[in-house]
């Protein structure tokens, strides 16, 4: 199960669904609203799931240039706007707005 991303309920920390179509992982960050999950990746793509129904909203391939078997480094999240920012190997920062 290494660099899947896992879901866990919060009240019993009991597993509810193993997000295997990313296995990759390299960072992974909520959005201000509280209910969708970034998640980036080594390879440079970027997807953005609903935890409310654990549905994809958004697949994002090749944001970054892969650079020395890296593609993301970093993501940051404003804390109180829809809007989140991307830092690769490539050395571009990507700014993007979150709309769900």
């Amino acid at each position: 199960m290494e660099d899947n991303v896992l879901v866990l309920d919060p009240r019993d920390l009991k597993s509810v669904r193993i997000i295997d179509e990313v296995n990759d992982v390299s960072d992974i960050k909520f959005l201000s609203d509280s209910h969708s999950l970034l998640v980036s990746t080594h390879s440079g793509d970027l997807y953005l799931w609903d935890l409310r129904n654990l549905k994809k909203l958004h697949q994002l391939i090749g944001v970054h240039e892969k650079k020395f078997d890296e593609g993301i480094l970093s993501v940051g999240v404003h804390a109180g706007l829809p809007f989140f920012a991307t830092g690769g190997a490539d050395q571009v920062i990507r700014v993007f707005e979150a709309n769900n």
